[in-house]
């Protein structure tokens, strides 16, 4: 069936509008429908923030931080080692406070603003 308007004339023919007379039932029935699940062979889509690389990038800059500093530390001096070290973990830690954001608030109606309480 094709995605009906709001004014336009309802599915079951009774000449209301279809926003007058079926459209909260069929939002209602939509919402009771369980999820359908992803075909054969196809991968669960993530959820927000959690992609691939989200997960893997800490693990990949703090064995890549920790190699740096090793270097670094035998290389030059263990200060500068463990500035190295020091930057990998804030890195790390930045990932994991801007990489995941909490979800929006309920009822807003640009859950991308900032409304300050508003």
């Amino acid at each position: 069936m094709a995605k009906l308007k709001h004014n336009d004339p309802c599915h079951c023919g009774s000449g209301k509008r279809y926003r007058s007379c079926h459209l909260r039932a069929d939002r209602e029935a939509a919402a009771r429908e369980p999820a359908t699940a992803p075909a054969a062979g196809q991968p669960e889509p993530s959820p927000i923030g959690q992609s691939s690389w989200m997960r893997m990038a800490p693990w990949v800059i703090g064995v890549v931080g920790v190699a740096a500093a090793a270097w670094v530390g035998t290389t030059f001096d263990t200060a500068r080692g463990g500035g190295v070290l020091l930057l990998t973990g804030i890195t790390i830690a930045a990932i994991y406070i801007f990489g995941d954001p909490p979800p929006p608030k309920e009822g807003t109606s640009d859950p991308a603003a900032i409304n300050f309480g508003r």
